[in-house]
């Protein structure tokens, strides 16, 4: 193995602040270590330095993108979840609506044969979804999950957790 011209590493730095980036890239190349982005530079070849910065704003892109769609998720649908009160399993269904301004949604209980409850606010932020349903003094706050919402639903003071499935 070649050793860099310069014995230690403080030497070598006092003596590359004087260097260009070819000649620096010379001297890093003497010692066993390139960069693509220097290779680029001292071969002097615009298409290869060209293709690199190609493929980093390709990575950025795809990046941003994928971070983009993560956040527009679509929760439209219904949304199945089995509360546990006191040892008793009580279905719960929310139907949610997509509108102009937001969301729209109804709730249903068929263990207790109620349908059609309206839901008086629905708010989905990309990442947390919030249901208030004034007649019955409830709401359901979740985080939306791959194909679930892991939230807690809350009436009269009490809190219950539950998980909601798309159906």
């Amino acid at each position: 193995m070649k050793r860099n011209r310069y014995s230690t590493g403080s030497e070598r730095i006092k003596n590359m602040r004087n260097l260009s980036i070819r000649e620096y890239a010379k001297t890093e190349r003497s010692a066993g270590f390139q960069p693509a982005f220097l290779k680029n530079l001292r071969t002097g070849s615009p298409r290869s330095l060209m293709g690199s910065i190609t493929v980093t704003v390709a990575i950025f892109f795809a990046i941003f993108l994928s971070g983009t769609c993560l956040s527009a998720q679509d929760i439209t649908g219904q949304w199945n979840g089995v509360l546990s009160v006191q040892g008793t399993k009580l279905r719960l269904v929310f139907h949610i609506n997509k509108t102009g301004e937001g969301y729209m949604s109804t709730m249903d209980s068929p263990d207790q044969g109620a349908t059609g409850i309206p839901v008086n606010t629905t708010t989905f932020d990309g990442s947390k979804l919030s249901l208030t349903i004034t007649s019955l003094g409830a709401s359901y706050e979740g985080e939306f999950k791959t194909d679930s919402i892991e939230g807690t639903f809350r009436q009269s003071g009490m809190s219950f957790p539950m998980t909601s499935r798309f159906v």
